[in-house]
């Protein structure tokens, strides 16, 4: 139901695009029901980003945490300017983009359950390899090895599905591995992409 109702408002953006209807930013808004102001220096900051639907991406999520007062960092290397995510492709931004919502979203929702909770976005390149490192605190315990098998979770029922689907994006795209790791109280994901 939530994939059809989604297909449907994503067809209507997009007549309003090709349309040229200038209150296109509104109506999505509205159905996020989210009404955010815009950063001068989280836009800065995230114009380092390559162009290709991550650099917007990580902008929204950002300012989610921004307004919902969620501790943050985010650090972009310089040297990302010069990527073009363009040459990617589209089938391997789209993937990408899914990736690291899946990501962020988890550490969104783990994060705004904890006293002092922190996100921390990172974006290098090392060789050829694009690195987008995304870390959060958590509470409690979980199966690393376990934790992108479809149904795993620790939230409760109707959960556990965004990491298996990140696991099958990873295993049927040549260009990306995923990392996890777990350092004290500290869950990192990182998703490698091959640029050349």
């Amino acid at each position: 139901i939530n994939n059809h109702e989604n297909r449907n408002q994503l067809m209507i953006i997009r007549n309003m695009i090709v349309k040229g209807e200038k209150n296109v930013k509104e109506y999505i808004e509205n159905l996020l029901d989210v009404n955010i102001q815009d950063d001068e220096r989280l836009m800065y900051q995230t114009s380092k980003i390559p162009d290709g639907g991550l650099r917007g991406l990580i902008y929204s999520k950002v300012l989610y945490m921004q307004q919902n007062k969620i501790n943050y960092e985010l650090n972009i290397s310089p040297s990302l300017k010069a990527v073009e995510l363009i040459e990617l492709g589209e089938k391997n931004i789209i993937d990408m983009c899914k990736i690291v919502g899946v990501f962020l979203d988890n550490a969104i929702e783990e994060v705004s359950k904890l006293k002092n909770g922190k996100i921390s976005i990172s974006m290098y390149i090392v060789d050829d390899t694009l690195s987008i490192e995304i870390s959060n605190n958590f509470e409690g315990n979980f199966d690393i090895e376990r934790i992108s098998d479809p149904g795993y979770t620790t939230k409760g029922k109707g959960h556990g599905y965004g990491l298996s689907l990140v696991r099958k994006i990873i295993n049927e795209n040549k260009y990306m591995t995923n990392l996890k790791r777990i350092d004290k109280d500290v869950f990192t994901q990182i998703l490698n992409i091959k640029i050349k």
